[in-house]
């Protein structure tokens, strides 16, 4: 049972590896034969429009700027957009390295309550160390490429087209970039999927009734009430400004 989870996980892993291959595979496979059932005078025209197409990309490529030195673009945006990518890797630091969430007992045992704080602290880097030894290597490796590795690349891969010119960086490869940037942007909503969970059980009640109905029983109450802190939050933050930043 233990196993269970982290096997399901590489499961759906390698599934959604396969179909995306297989995808692109068909794809490419369609246009080929597209291309093939073209006429002579089809494939001159469709020639004619690829050097048209790569002539312009040139063009651009060796006459324009960077965004962030474009006269087009505001200098609120210019200098926005990149200080609003380096504040979210900042965010994503704190959160990564800072404290996720503290756990706190409430209990009540014969009668009598008290409480124990901070009976749990969760940190990123802990609790994934603590998981693949216990057996969880697949949901580490998945929550490292998703959550630790993917929003760093994201963010600094933006970074890079916003800032560095066509002519270093050019439009056929920095639209690609984008497409992939946009595609796979929706897996970095993982990172919040795996604190909802984990804040799923935001209050665990254990045990029985909090007073003695009989003088020799013996009744007790535990609630573990999960914390978010500081962490917590700059992840959310810092998820929600990728979001929007990849729009």
């Amino acid at each position: 049972q233990t196993c269970a989870l982290p096997i399901s996980n590489s499961v759906i892993a390698g599934i959604l590896i396969v179909v995306g291959f297989l995808g692109k595979v068909m794809v490419a496979c369609r246009n080929k034969k597209w291309v093939r059932s073209l006429t002579q005078e089809g494939r001159l025209y469709l020639d004619c429009q690829q050097e048209k197409q790569q002539a312009l990309e040139d063009w651009l490529d060796e006459n324009t700027t960077s965004l962030f030195k474009s006269p087009f673009i505001s200098k609120s945006v210019r200098w926005g957009v990149p200080f609003l990518l380096i504040l979210d890797i900042a965010l994503y630091l704190v959160g990564h390295f800072g404290l996720l969430s503290v756990v706190n007992l409430d209990i009540t045992l014969a009668g009598q309550s008290f409480t124990i704080k901070n009976f749990l602290e969760f940190r990123f880097i802990e609790s994934t160390k603590n998981t693949f030894k216990n057996g969880g290597a697949e949901m580490v490796i998945l929550m490292w490429i998703f959550m630790g590795i993917w929003p760093y690349v994201k963010l600094l891969l933006s970074l890079v087209i916003w800032m560095v010119p066509p002519k270093y960086l050019g439009i056929t490869r920095r639209r690609t970039a984008l497409l992939w940037i946009d595609a796979l942007a929706r897996l970095s909503v993982i990172d919040i999927f795996t604190l909802i969970i984990g804040f799923a059980i935001l209050l665990i009640f254990i045990g029985g009734p909090d007073q003695t109905i009989k003088s020799d029983g013996s009744y007790y109450a535990l609630k573990a009430i999960v914390v978010p802190q500081a962490g917590c939050y700059c992840i959310v933050v810092a998820q929600r400004i990728s979001r929007v930043s990849s729009q």
